[in-house]
């Protein structure tokens, strides 16, 4: 797995399409080549067309890449929550008023994945889900009030896994 926060840590400024391009053919050639998944961060600018095309910078990174998948977070839930914290601080709110009005918010998602593109044969071309947070694990599941995945246990309990087989030398 290849993972790039930002272009611009690879040195490619801002405003520079034609690198950002072939970096993003480049990328994508390693990927293929090396059978890797390539994950690159880009941020969205702000307007009111669709994500894929909000894309900053050049539009080869949508162009070239073999998914492109958005992540919001419900940002109308945290700021009621954090609204009703600054009030319960305060003292205009009493802590079971507090507890009373957030309760049914934390049942609402807490982030919003959204599928726009996936070149993939027989794949879905659009989707979205949304997921709930388990700040305990930091793990995302697809129900409200999450319980944790121990993974390793999953791994080491199943007995379909495949088992990597180290060659050794000598």
């Amino acid at each position: 797995i290849v993972l790039i926060a930002s272009l611009r840590r690879l040195g490619i400024p801002d405003d520079d399409y034609a690198q950002q391009g072939e970096c993003m053919k480049m990328l994508a050639n390693y990927s293929l080549q090396h059978r890797a998944h390539t994950f690159v961060v880009n941020h969205l600018n702000k307007s009111d067309r669709d994500a894929k095309s909000r894309n900053r910078g050049s539009g080869q990174i949508a162009d070239n890449a073999f998914n492109i998948i958005s992540i919001a977070r419900n940002e109308k839930k945290w700021g009621k929550i954090d609204d009703l914290r600054g009030l319960k601080e305060q003292g205009t709110i009493s802590q079971a008023d507090y507890d009373s009005q957030v309760s049914p918010l934390l049942g609402d998602w807490d982030t919003y994945l959204q599928i726009h593109k996936q070149r993939w044969p027989g794949s879905r071309q659009n989707g979205s889900k949304r997921l709930w947070f388990h700040g305990d694990s930091l793990q995302y599941a697809q129900k409200p009030n999450p319980r944790p995945v121990d993974w390793l246990d999953v791994w080491q309990n199943n007995p379909k896994r495949k088992t990597l087989r180290v060659k050794e030398e000598g």
